[in-house]
């Protein structure tokens, strides 16, 4: 049984073991292995099982199949250094001199010596344990020198693709997440801007940001991506300090997948789906959690209405009844006339060929041929399908066709009505969709399949006529409403009047569209793009038609949209009052879920009003940004600007004598001081201290300052990117 051991692969690397004496050796990274026992077959298939799980980083998978061996074989040192790897997360890798060394890929808080699984390792295992100690203390050591996290943001970033890799759906998210957060003054863990050039080692960052962000969000489009194993190594380590009792939440934004298809250890949790506001939603979760404080100014609030879709009721189709015939003797000639009348039809003499086949069908009612080629002469396509399927003339008479389908045989039957099915998805017409559906033997899901290519028709064309005989046909609330929305944009940039008639039979079953509202609105202002809209209201002045838009939720697109013709409108000092008429507008009715695009939009409006000179409206919405956060210190340094009519920090230097007695300057190095605890040198210090020595060369040059040109500062990481021998340069 010994020779069983020989089976096993290598913990270390995976390589293949082989006898030198008394000891198995890999025969890659010559990793020694202590026979001392007879084992089983069956044993050997499971360690190398669970081997195979760890060596790919699939920790906890390994970890339970190593335990489930454990149960029937206690004492087995193979079973218990496995287990003992996969819960220090450790996987041994080939450096440069081909020597393979352990790398940590979890780190834990728990010496090697205390691990319940140490006891049972041998002597061999036990001297490599002690290494992994030494490996587990300098991480550590290097977490505690890693300020905390406020937020982790968990996600796959590629994705193979063609067999190149090609980034995430979820990377976009992650990054739209990460600067939404990181503008609210949160500390947030992005893998590809926290874990990139000195944090590439990146165990420590990742411990560090798992143990001290108080909130984790998931973001996944698929179950593939959340078990992928980085992804899954981290959600749930995060959900383990958790399960242990730690004050910690986690939060899935999801898309293509339904919640109850989420793992076990998720599905408890508050699940947020990626299709509606978001983004809102996870800065309502940021703001529960952080407790964020709300803004002072008077902010409007919204009983967002609830209402029931009403259910519409299409037109029950009345299939066509179709006259039956008898069968009778077939005359000897009918296959020599139709054959004649069918090389005639060929060549365009359609006249003389519908008088064969009107013969035909004299002497035999039942010719279901003749009946088809006698429609196809009325058509002028000659005497092949094909000519009929891709012709585009309105058909005005299926009297024959349906006697063609009456006298045929099921199997004629099928292909006789696939014939118009084709040329009424080739060419929609109100002839052939109206003629196709009330036919005996059409299916449903052909009926559907035609309704949604009958209706891209009317759409693409313009086609009123089209639209009527396809939506009356529809019995379904959802596409009832996507049609007639979908026939309203079509219709907008051209009959404005007729594209609100069909944003209203939207309304009138599914008041809450937003969407339909907003696009009624633009047809009723004139407006035939959004920005056109914004425009338009901006002028105007009056914003009292858009508020209904709110009372049914927030509207993100409407909103952006409105605050970009705000920033647009600042650039013109004449639109200044209209400008900022438009913004408290917009500020006021942002509900106060939507917090974080709140300091979002002041700290925009803000930095526009200073750049353009605008000093005392930036002081009044920089107020409002400190009613918001107290500890902005960025905003009470903008203060100090705004109050000394200046966009450029050097022109600070005029009165550096008394700027440390100006109280927001003086709140500006406190909040940073408290923002930024650990900087050697408080940046508004080293602005102090900047100022000071431009203020000196200044009055060694009698230089005026107001015509200091060459260097132009407007932030305060500008002004301190200005080296001291450039400013003594140009002074």
């Amino acid at each position: 049984m010994a020779t069983e051991w020989q089976k096993l692969s290598c913990s270390t690397c995976g390589g293949a073991l082989e006898y030198k004496g008394e000891l198995l050796v890999c025969k890659y990274c010559k990793s020694t292995y202590e026979v001392k026992e007879d084992v089983p077959e069956d044993l050997i298939i499971q360690l190398n099982g669970a081997n195979v799980d760890k060596n790919r980083f699939r920790f906890d998978d390994a970890l339970e199949k190593y335990s489930l061996i454990l149960k029937s074989y206690p004492d087995n040192a193979e079973a218990n250094w496995g287990a003992f790897l996969c819960s220090y997360g450790i996987i041994y890798e080939e450096d440069y001199n081909g020597e393979y060394k352990p790398t940590c890929h979890r780190l834990s808080e728990r010496p090697v010596e205390k691990s319940p699984y140490y006891a049972k390792l041998t002597g061999n295992q036990k001297q490599r344990a002690q290494e992994i100690e030494t490996l587990r203390q300098r991480i550590l050591a290097e977490t505690k020198n890693i300020p905390p996290y406020d937020v982790f943001i968990c996600y796959k970033q590629n994705q193979e693709r063609g067999g190149v890799s090609v980034p995430t759906r979820e990377a976009k998210w992650a990054r739209d997440a990460y600067e939404t957060l990181t503008r609210q003054g949160l500390r947030v863990f992005y893998a590809e801007k926290s874990l990139a050039g000195s944090n590439a080692d990146y165990e420590p960052h990742i411990y560090a940001a798992l143990r001290s962000a108080k909130l984790m969000f998931v973001l996944t489009t698929s179950l593939d991506n959340l078990h992928s194993v980085w992804v899954a190594n981290e959600w749930k380590r995060y959900v383990s300090y958790i399960r242990a009792g730690e004050n910690k939440t986690v939060r899935v934004v999801y898309d293509s997948i339904e919640p109850y298809d989420l793992p076990k250890e998720l599905q408890a949790k508050q699940a947020i789906d990626q299709d509606g506001d978001w983004l809102g939603a996870m800065n309502a979760a940021v703001a529960e959690i952080f407790q964020k404080a709300p803004s002072v100014e008077k902010r409007r609030t919204y009983e967002e209405k609830t209402y029931t879709k009403k259910q519409v009721q299409g037109v029950q189709v009345q299939k066509r009844e179709l006259q039956t015939f008898e069968k009778t003797a077939i005359p000897a000639s009918e296959s020599t006339q139709l054959k004649t009348a069918e090389s005639m039809m060929s060549v365009g003499e359609y006249k003389g060929a519908m008088n064969i086949l009107r013969g035909v069908i004299a002497a035999n009612r039942a010719c279901t041929r003749a009946y088809l080629d006698l429609f196809f002469c009325e058509n002028e396509c000659g005497a092949h399908e094909g000519f009929f399927t891709s012709a585009k003339k309105p058909v005005a008479d299926f009297k024959n066709y349906e006697a063609a389908l009456a006298s045929a045989t099921d199997a004629e039957k099928t292909r006789i009505l696939n014939i118009l099915y084709t040329r009424a998805c080739t060419t929609p017409q109100v002839e052939t969709f109206e003629e196709f559906i009330a036919l005996p033997g059409v299916t449903d899901s052909q009926i559907n399949d035609l309704q949604g290519k009958a209706y891209a028709a009317a759409a693409a064309n313009l086609d009123e006529t089209l639209f009527a005989s396809v939506i009356k046909t529809v019995g379904d609330t959802d596409t009832y409403v996507a049609y007639n929305f979908g026939m309203g944009k079509a219709l907008a940039k051209k009959t404005p009047k007729l594209a609100i008639e069909y944003f209203n039979h939207v309304l009138a079953v599914d008041e809450g569209h937003k969407s339909a509202m907003l696009y009624k609105l633009m047809a009723e202002k004139g407006a035939t793009t959004l920005p056109q809209l914004y425009a338009i209201l901006l002028n105007s002045g009056d914003f009292s038609r858009i508020e209904n838009i709110y009372e049914y939720g927030y509207y993100a697109e409407l909103t952006q949209g409105l605050f970009d013709a705000v920033l647009g409108a600042l650039e013109d000092t004449r639109n200044t009052a209209k400008a900022l008429k438009l913004a408290d507008f917009v500020l006021s009715v942002l509900p106060e879920r939507m917090n974080a695009v709140y300091a979002t939009y002041l700290d925009l409006l803000k930095g526009k009003l200073l750049k353009k000179g605008q000093y005392a409206a930036a002081v009044k919405y920089i107020d409002r940004k400190l009613a918001f956060d107290a500890n902005d210190d960025n905003a009470y340094f903008e203060k100090v600007l705004a109050k000394n009519k200046t966009g450029d920090v050097l022109q600070l230097a005029k009165i550096v004598d008394t700027v440390m007695e100006d109280e927001d300057y003086l709140n500006a190095v406190n909040a940073r001081a408290k923002n930024q605890p650990d900087e050697a040198d408080n940046l508004y210090m080293q602005v102090y201290k900047k100022l000071v020595f431009a203020k000196k060369k200044i009055a060694e040059h009698n230089f005026p300052l107001e015509s200091y040109k060459q260097i132009y500062a407007p932030t305060v990481s500008e002004f301190l990117a200005i080296k001291d021998e450039d400013m003594e340069k140009f002074f």
